[in-house]
């Protein structure tokens, strides 16, 4: 059996156990440490992995990392083990003090579904804030197969582990950065942008009199192009409003209210909040991912996005902030427009089982 399959299989078995775990030991015995020996180090040796390590810190005295993995002598993962289905979020300044004062290059926290690695791509020595991977192993993908394959003990390359995490970090802050450079582009086009359609177009100077008049028409058809495209809702929905309303020809106020399975009194705004505070009663979601996964950012129909699980302090203000005993504190957008709230009301109408909105008229 090759890898690939072996993690499925531990997969199966996340999967067939979980809801019968309901203590910290029994998440170790059951699904953590037939992790670590599926990685290829040994439980039952205390010169690959040893258990209950000291960490203190400071003032700090008795503190214990759960398990920490050693290579040729040298510690080179802490992990940090929680309840089977338990909220990681509020256990990082635990992990975070471990790694501060342990040789590790890499920490791992999980609740036996949910894993996150962690290492120091931000400062030296210093633990990240973000996982560079966070794998849900009730739902894995191929790719987070390939790169927990690297932490396997036959191959383990610290350094190599390290470069692949800062070469992802970087490609999704390359990747953030130019998503947002192309909608404010899109949004309130550039005189290098229009510059560029211009000579595309002329094949000689222009005065500084026509490049100011067709720099005005390169900018209003942007515009108009991109508030005039139909909102894209994504295919899982098959029920698609293709009539949203451009930008530039809706005015007005809107004052619309909605009940969810006939109860309450919305509006827009908190309508989506209240619709994932719902749906959160009905469901076991464990993750930020598994609640976006359900609410596609393109409902919202912009870089906003429908649910975060961190905003920026400057957009506090366009965000609903609740806190799940199981997913931990998450916000949700309250900037919506008429056509948008109709694509989100739509979907959930017919793809959420057991909420319906209806229009309060």
């Amino acid at each position: 059996m090759d890898f690939k399959d072996s993690i499925k299989k531990f997969s199966e078995r996340i999967i067939a156990y979980k809801d019968l775990l309901h203590n910290e030991e029994q998440t170790k015995d059951t699904l953590i440490k037939p992790f670590v020996d599926l990685m290829g180090f040994d439980c039952s040796n205390p010169l690959e992995v040893k258990s209950e390590v000291h960490c203190d810190v400071g003032i700090k005295k008795g503190e214990k990392v759960d398990y920490c993995i050693l290579n040729d002598g040298e510690p080179i993962i802490l992990i940090e083990c929680k309840r089977c289905g338990e909220n990681l979020s509020t256990h990082y300044n635990q992990l975070f003090r471990y790694f501060s004062v342990s040789e590790a290059k890499f920490a791992i926290l999980t609740n036996g579904i949910t894993y996150q690695f962690f290492t120091d791509l931000v400062k030296p020595n210093i633990m990240d804030k973000e996982p560079f991977i966070e794998i849900d192993f009730t739902n894995i993908e191929d790719w987070q197969i390939d790169a927990i394959q690297k932490f396997r003990r036959s191959v383990f390359d610290a350094e190599c582990i390290w470069n692949s995490a800062r070469k992802r970090k970087d490609m999704e802050e390359l990747t953030t950065k130019l998503k947002n450079t192309i909608k404010s582009e899109l949004d309130a086009p550039s005189d290098d942008l229009t510059s560029f359609f211009i000579e595309k177009v002329c094949d000689k100077e222009l005065s500084q009199e026509l490049f100011v008049h067709f720099s005005d028409v390169v900018k209003r058809y942007i515009v108009d192009l991109t508030a005039s495209k139909p909102a894209v809702i994504t295919t899982r929905s098959n029920n698609i409003d293709n009539h949203r309303k451009s930008s530039t020809t809706y005015s007005g106020k809107d004052y619309s209210q909605y009940a969810i399975n006939g109860k309450g009194c919305y509006g827009k705004c908190p309508l989506p909040k209240e619709v994932v505070k719902e749906y959160l009663k009905h469901h076991n979601i464990l993750s930020v991912k598994q609640l976006q996964d359900v609410f596609s950012d393109d409902l919202q129909g912009s870089s906003l996005g429908v649910i975060r699980a961190k905003i920026e302090d400057k957009n506090i203000k366009r965000y609903y902030k609740i806190e799940d005993n199981q997913v931990g504190i998450i916000y949700i957008c309250k900037d919506w427009y008429p056509w948008t709230i109709t694509n989100f009301i739509s979907y959930v109408n017919s793809n959420i089982e057991g909420i319906t909105i209806t229009k309060i008229e």
